[in-house]
């Protein structure tokens, strides 16, 4: 098993150049999910493997990105809004991105001292611990901004929060894996996530002879 874990690692991720091919014609047969985490599908030249967390990535980093162009995503009110005391670090990292926030379809402000109030979430997405998801969204921007600043890092950072969550509330499973390679192959650029990780990986029949002697 270790050894067949090392031989998949060493795989290249599809070639930017091969997208355009691979985006008109993704007629990709899905055959199984392997241990709970990646998606195997049979494509025209071999076996494409998918990364479920890399291509949820991609697809709320191209929403995102498109939110000014279009419109902020829809966000629902929350019944009761969540009321949650940070430390000044983090009550000034919110407060400073209040803006980005909103374009993803979250709505936070301040409610005195120390305590954001968050009032809305994206509609599209359900969360079952606010607090725990805004929370680790602002740690991901914290870590994410210490460096590198602006709108691009901070929509990174609530793609691959939002990408969690949707996996904590899938749990381990995908249930519907040719929706979630259609959503992907609406991305401008669905063979990577928005830091560059393959969302994608191709193993040729070529290869695969190759490697079977």
């Amino acid at each position: 098993a270790a050894h067949a874990s090392n031989e998949f690692a060493a795989t290249d991720p599809v070639p930017a150049e091969d997208a355009a091919k691979l985006r008109k014609c993704p007629s990709w047969l899905y055959l199984a999910t392997l241990h709970g985490r990646y998606l195997l599908f049979e494509g025209e030249e071999g076996l494409v493997m998918m990364d479920p967390q890399a291509a949820r990535e991609r697809i709320w980093y191209e929403r995102l990105s498109r939110g000014h162009e279009e419109e902020a995503l829809l966000s629902q009110g929350l019944l009761v809004p969540e009321l949650l005391e940070l430390d000044a670090r983090d009550l000034d990292m919110a407060l400073a991105h209040q803006s980005f926030f909103e374009e993803a379809g979250i709505q936070i402000e301040s409610f005195g001292g120390n305590t954001l109030k968050v009032a809305a979430l994206p509609a599209l997405l359900k969360v079952p611990d606010v607090r725990k998801f805004i929370t680790d969204l602002l740690d991901e921007l914290v870590e994410s901004l210490g460096s590198r600043r602006g709108k691009t890092m901070a929509f990174q950072s609530f793609a691959a929060q939002t990408a969690r969550a949707m996996a904590l509330a899938e749990g381990s499973a995908v249930h519907d894996p040719e929706a979630l390679l259609r959503a992907l192959f609406a991305c401008e650029l669905p063979y990577c996530a928005s830091d560059g990780r393959p969302s994608l990986i191709q193993l040729s029949m070529n290869e695969l002879k190759r490697r079977f002697g």
